[in-house]
């Protein structure tokens, strides 16, 4: 122990080694974590395929899966409290994959920001900047991934760094929850209640016309080019869009992104509008009536309350 050459052992070293090994490995599972939430169906964990659906956190779903979990809520089949009632909570997505732009023009195959051909196999990718979801390549460059409300589309964020799609807030945006969150005026409130739902009435029926010009064969553009500096547009099907209804796939939890698609589902819900930009349906007194019979073990609350009003008169 001492004048032999030997080191002693003090505690802070011992702290130090276990402190990085410590980091480290809670570094690796996040990654993983964040890998799997980009490759995995957030309801059953299985491999996630198309169709692909997502909710308003930014998760992604199987959307048979979703369909089959809706169902069994609504016939009492699963005991499970879903968070959500009906497809209208959902965005289906449209996602490219790279086998189908390799297929497309093979001369782009080696143009994709993933690590190797490998990584890149039965992955999805950005059309516009070629980054894969959940690559190395994507997650060493800080990148991440987002959608718009209106029609689905996956991108990288990196076509906001390069400004191939400019997005400016609008003043008379119903979708503006940092003006509107807070509104307690209700004749104010349900003004922009009927100004949504005259946005969701006029987006139905351009659908409604662009399906018709497909299946006449019709051109979608009718003549006219895309105008690529024309502000709230997406840049990759040309859907008129907000800002406020960009939503990030798998934001990490408690961070700004997950903090503002929570306030804009909050506010969705107070103008009647689904996630999906869909007018939410009221329920019916006589579903709500009969779900209480149920509960009370099939009596009938209105005919007892009747026969109560009759006996008093007597």
């Amino acid at each position: 122990m001492g004048n032999d050459g030997g080191t002693t052992i003090k505690r802070s070293d011992l702290v130090k080694t276990i402190s990085t090994k410590t980091s480290e490995a809670s570094y690796l599972l996040a990654q993983h974590t964040a890998i799997s939430r980009l490759q995995h169906c957030s309801l059953t964990g299985a491999v996630l395929s198309r169709p692909i659906v997502s909710d308003y956190h930014g998760r992604m779903f199987n959307k048979q899966a979703v369909v089959e979990k809706l169902l069994a809520n609504a016939t009492g089949a699963d005991d499970n409290i879903f968070e959500f009632s009906s497809l209208g909570d959902f965005v289906e997505l449209r996602l490219t994959s790279v086998s189908e732009t390799v297929s497309q023009n093979p001369a782009t195959s080696n143009n994709h920001r993933g690590t190797n051909n490998d990584e890149s196999n039965g992955k999805y990718i950005c059309p516009l900047t070629g980054d894969i979801l959940g690559s190395d390549s994507a997650r060493r460059r800080n990148i991440n991934f987002l959608y718009f409300a209106e029609c689905g589309c996956v991108l990288s964020d990196e076509v906001i760094r390069l400004g191939l799609v400019k997005l400016e807030k609008q003043k008379d945006d119903v979708f503006n929850y940092e003006i509107f969150d807070g509104e307690d005026d209700n004749e104010k409130l349900e003004k922009l209640r009927k100004e949504a739902r005259n946005i969701i009435d006029k987006q139905s029926s351009k659908e409604g016309e662009l399906a018709k010009d497909e299946v006449g064969g019709a051109d979608a553009e009718n003549g006219k080019e895309n105008d690529a500096n024309e502000v709230n547009k997406c840049p990759n099907c040309n859907t008129k869009i907000s800002l406020f209804n960009l939503i990030y796939i798998c934001p990490p939890e408690n961070s700004a992104e997950s903090e503002k698609q929570t306030r804009r589902n909050s506010w969705l819900k107070r103008l009647g509008v689904s996630h999906s930009l869909k007018l939410v349906k009221k329920k019916k007194k006589k579903k709500i009536q009969d779900k209480k019979r149920i509960r009370d073990g099939g009596k009938d609350i209105n005919k007892g309350a009747k026969k109560v009003k009759k006996s008093s008169n007597a």
